[in-house]
């Protein structure tokens, strides 16, 4: 049997990198968080970090320098409102508000959380009816002015006999 030593088989000017800090795909990304490093991307599909001499430009977007969209979130059994980012987990601006939604498995299965979500365009005029979501899975809706959030009555999510039949 031989034994070959790690790496005995690369081409020449190759050599093994760690593969700590690659994200799921395989890939390092292309800054750290600080900026202060950029990729240098080696022959093949790695990549190698090194710090950057140079300091990093100021990133200027039009996004960056537009106001950030937000929406109003109002949930009608509490009577409270909040400001909230969209995209935002519907559940992180329900405990920022102290609105109680309560909650069975966290992931969308059993559905002790679903809430009616009416949306209210820029005009205030209320855009169609009401859209059943389960709150532990929702994100705060894009587009939209005023999201105002109605607890579902119990029997309406399981049933009256305890099941949703």
């Amino acid at each position: 049997m031989n034994i070959v030593s790690r790496g005995a088989n690369l081409p020449a000017g190759r050599q093994l990198r760690s593969r700590r800090g690659l994200d799921r795909r395989g890939s390092l990304p292309p800054t750290s968080a600080s900026g202060s490093e950029t990729a240098a991307t080696t022959t093949g599909s790695s990549a190698l970090l090194a710090p950057s001499s140079a300091p990093s430009p100021a990133r200027s977007s039009p996004a960056a320098s537009a106001p950030a969209e937000v929406v109003t979130v109002h949930f009608r059994q509490e009577g409270r409102s909040t400001q909230a980012r969209p995209g935002e987990e519907l559940m992180e601006a329900a405990s920022r508000c102290a609105a109680d939604i309560p909650t069975g498995c966290l992931h969308g299965s059993c559905g002790v959380c679903e809430v009616e979500l009416f949306r209210y365009g820029p005009d205030g005029q209320l855009a169609g009816g009401p859209v059943v979501m389960r709150a532990c899975v929702a994100r705060v809706p894009r587009g939209w002015a005023r999201v105002e959030v109605a607890m579902m009555p119990l029997d309406a999510v399981w049933g009256q006999d305890g099941w949703d039949t």
